[in-house]
């Protein structure tokens, strides 16, 4: 049997831990941003297993979110992962945020289908504070039901994305951040359950778009769009 350990630190707001078997949610624990310490998270990680009657032999697979995102929290995840492959040698799955937003967004349109019926095409967005935004475009396939990559991850203003919203009446904006919802009009929140449904999805039946691969504590490494501010700053300092 497959069991799955889903860890997400990286959220704006709270970040949770899940185990599934196959499909089927067993587990699932979330706690407040504040409480991104690696203590925190290692005794519901034992909790985890308390309840469930399982051990880390048990698990097949850890998935994490690789960013971007917050710094520190896209390290926290990475790090308990890589120390739990080194340790056990359970193969690491890392995961995009815009992956894991994007599932979020198909797997809601499930539900509610109005989503999808006057847009194939949406961006998937991140506040990377200082006026920047972390972004993805995505194509949805109304006839495959499939979605895919249409533009790679890139950096944009809030000028550059005005204009892009102008430019498109269709354009379909989903992103996980409240500030972000209240000012562009055409934008939807990615739900936090679909979000925790849409990880294990990605594990156990990855999209076409989603190319997902095992990966070795030695090799697994965080997605970065562009340097942290203060990294910014520092260079040019230099």
């Amino acid at each position: 049997m497959s069991y799955h350990l889903c860890i997400e630190t990286n959220l704006k707001g709270y970040g949770f831990l899940s185990l599934y078997k196959g499909h089927e949610k067993i587990y699932l624990n979330s706690w407040p941003e504040q409480k991104f310490q690696f203590e925190v998270v290692t005794e519901i990680l034992d909790q985890a297993f308390k309840e469930t009657k399982l051990n880390l032999s048990n698990i097949t697979k850890i998935g994490v979110n690789k960013g971007p995102g917050s710094f520190t929290g896209i390290r926290l995840g990475l790090n308990i992962a890589k120390s739990l492959n080194y340790s056990h040698q359970i193969p690491i799955y890392p995961i995009s945020s815009f992956d894991i937003v994007a599932q979020s967004f198909i797997t809601q349109s499930e539900l509610e289908p109005e989503h999808l019926q006057q847009s194939t095409e949406f961006i998937v967005l991140f506040n990377a504070h200082h006026n920047q935004f972390f972004a993805k475009t995505y194509k949805y396939s109304l006839k495959n039901q499939s979605w895919e990559t249409y533009q790679y991850p890139y950096s944009i203003d809030s000028s550059e994305f005005k204009e892009l919203e102008s430019a498109s009446e269709n354009l379909t904006l989903v992103t996980t951040d409240l500030v972000i919802k209240d000012i562009y009009r055409n934008s939807i929140i990615a739900s936090p359950m679909a979000f925790v449904e849409s990880f294990n999805r990605l594990l156990v039946n990855p999209s076409n778009s989603c190319k997902i691969k095992k990966e070795e504590w030695k090799s697994v490494a965080p997605l970065y769009i562009r340097k942290s501010f203060a990294e910014e700053l520092l260079a040019k300092k230099k």
